[in-house]
Formats: C-alpha cells, sequence, structure tokens
C-alpha cells in the first residue's frame, strides 16, 4: 500500500511540474509619422481598414495639393535582428492622387501599397519580435503646377526619420532569441488580418504626440495572424479640446 501511494505521489508531481504548450511566438510591429517642420503637407493621423493603412493628412499652404509622394523606411531597433545583414527597408511608397484644399485635410487610403503586410515580410527576413516602420511626405505636388520641393527629391532615404524612435524601441526585443528562432523554422506563407481587442496599452504616451498605428501578429505555423486593434482613437496625438482617451 505505501508503495503504491508513492507511485501515486510521483505521477501527480510529474504531472505538475510537466510545462504546457509553448505559447505562439508574437511579433509586434509599429508605424510611426515623425514631425516634419518643413513640409506643407503632415501626415497627421494613421488608422486602419482591415489590412491597409489610412493616413489622414493636413495642408498648412494656402495652395490646393493634387497629389503627394510619401517614403518610408523600415527597420528593426538595435540588437532586434537576428540577421542585421538585410540592413534597412527604405524607399518611395509611390505618389497618391489626394486632392486637399488650402488649409484643409484629406484622407489617404494607401492600399495599393500593402504596408501591413510589407511590415510582416520584413519581421520575418529579420526574425525580430519588433519592426518600426516610419513614413514621412517626400513630395508635395500643388494644382497651380508647383511643387514641393522644388524640384522633387526622389532619391531613396538611407536612414531612418526619426533615429530617437528607434533606439528608444530596443526594450521591446526581448525574447529576441526565442521569437527568431521561431520565425527561421517557419515559412510565411499566408498572413490573415483580424480585428482583435483594443491594443490601446501598446500606445507610446512617451511619443504621444507623434501619429502611430500598433498591431500584433501571431505565428501559427506558416501563418501569420494579425490582430488589428479596434479602436483607431489612439492612433492619432489628442486634439486640443478634445476628451481625455481611455
Amino acid at each position: 500500500m505505501r508503495f503504491s501511494s508513492a507511485v501515486v505521489l510521483l505521477l501527480a508531481a510529474t504531472c505538475v511540474a510537466s510545462p504546457g504548450p509553448a505559447a505562439a511566438p508574437v511579433i509586434r510591429l509599429v508605424v510611426y509619422a515623425p514631425p516634419q517642420q518643413d513640409s506643407p503637407v503632415h501626415i497627421v493621423g494613421i488608422e486602419h481598414s482591415h489590412n491597409e493603412i489610412q493616413f489622414m493628412l493636413s495642408n498648412t499652404s494656402d495652395r490646393a495639393v493634387s497629389s503627394v509622394i510619401v517614403k518610408q523606411v523600415i527597420i528593426p531597433p538595435p540588437g532586434c535582428a537576428a540577421s542585421p545583414g538585410h540592413g534597412d527597408l527604405a524607399g518611395s511608397g509611390g505618389r497618391f492622387v489626394v486632392l486637399v484644399g488650402p488649409n484643409g485635410k484629406a484622407p489617404l487610403d494607401w492600399s495599393a501599397v500593402h504596408y501591413p503586410k510589407m511590415l510582416v515580410r520584413g519581421a520575418h527576413a529579420w526574425g525580430t519580435p519588433y519592426l518600426q516602420g516610419q513614413l514621412r511626405i517626400g513630395g508635395v505636388y500643388f494644382q497651380d503646377g508647383t511643387t514641393w520641393p522644388a524640384p522633387i527629391d526622389r532619391s531613396e532615404p538611407g536612414l531612418p526619420f526619426d533615429s530617437e524612435l528607434v533606439k528608444s524601441a530596443a526594450r521591446n526585443c526581448s525574447p529576441a532569441p526565442d521569437v527568431a528562432a521561431a520565425l527561421d523554422l517557419v515559412d510565411i506563407n499566408e498572413i490573415v488580418f483580424e480585428r482583435g481587442s483594443s491594443q490601446a496599452s501598446d500606445f507610446d504616451a512617451e511619443h504621444g504626440n507623434i501619429p502611430q498605428l500598433h498591431f500584433r501578429c501571431t505565428l501559427e505555423g506558416p501563418k501569420a495572424v494579425c490582430r488589428m486593434p479596434l479602436e483607431t482613437d489612439h492612433t492619432a496625438p489628442p486634439q486640443p479640446g478634445a476628451p481625455d482617451q481611455k
């Protein structure tokens, strides 16, 4: 009887000590639009429509805008990437037709770029649990035929538009080895976007004056399931006189 009791206790202890299934690796992705002092058009808000991104543009000039060029940089913070040899992904997101009246605002749908999917692919290539994208206006075409700058600068950006944003995000890299190992073992062949629960906790309050959008992707085998936040009021800086965001 004593022997049987000991076996039962040993089996029970083994069951309790056995670790459960490992949690699915999660990639955190964030998009910022750092302030620009020189441009007549500014990105003042970032929202999402399913798996695409939409900007709110503000024209601070007294001339009507007919189109803009958007430039981008995608880069992991220092120490995040398991494969740092990939460098950064920089380039022009293209020229987009958007009509913005003098001192007016208008939305720009960036649907042709599939930017959220680009971020997921970049995180997979770098083997990083956190990836940051930065956007800015690279050129403005006015309806009167003039441009900003004159002439338009078509060179590719070589550095982050705001290097401090990248450096300050290094704390988000842990646990990089676990996620990097998981990313190295899979070939992401499907990216699915879902409306997840509110991700207000991801909002970067330290840089709360900068338009930003956060989302997470869980690796489920060869599929990345990305959940965009339900709330979009956290993607833009608080407006003067607006009620406090909860």
